[in-house]
């Protein structure tokens, strides 16, 4: 807790930014307009969205993930999204507990980076 993990993943973010790639940042439900504040203050050039809404909503901004360069979601959205998740490619997915990492083993996504 405030000790800057926001800032260095949008800074990695910004650092290794690829044309048509998409990032992850998954986040309690508490913080998830602190990190879309972050990134808009710190980064205005990513096209972030936030995963909230109902569940509709939620699929529609991940059939459209590739137009963005940032999705924040909490770790109850992914939890009940987890098929949508399926077949996107994403370049970096931030984990800010380490309990997520159980979801992303039921994902079986591509490992870590």
């Amino acid at each position: 807790m405030g000790l800057g993990k926001t800032i260095q993943v949008i800074s990695l973010l910004l650092a290794h930014q690829k044309k048509d790639s998409t990032n992850l940042v998954v986040t309690p439900a508490s913080v998830i307009y602190n990190r879309e504040n972050e990134a808009q203050k710190f980064a205005p050039e990513l096209k972030t969205a936030v995963l909230v809404g109902t569940k509709k909503e939620r699929t529609q901004i991940l059939a459209n993930a590739s137009k963005y360069d940032l999705l924040i979601t909490s770790y109850q959205s992914l939890n009940r999204d987890l098929e949508a998740y399926q077949n996107l490619f994403l370049i970096y997915r931030s984990l800010m507990k380490p309990k997520i990492l159980r979801i992303i083993n039921r994902l079986q996504l591509n490992p870590l980076k």
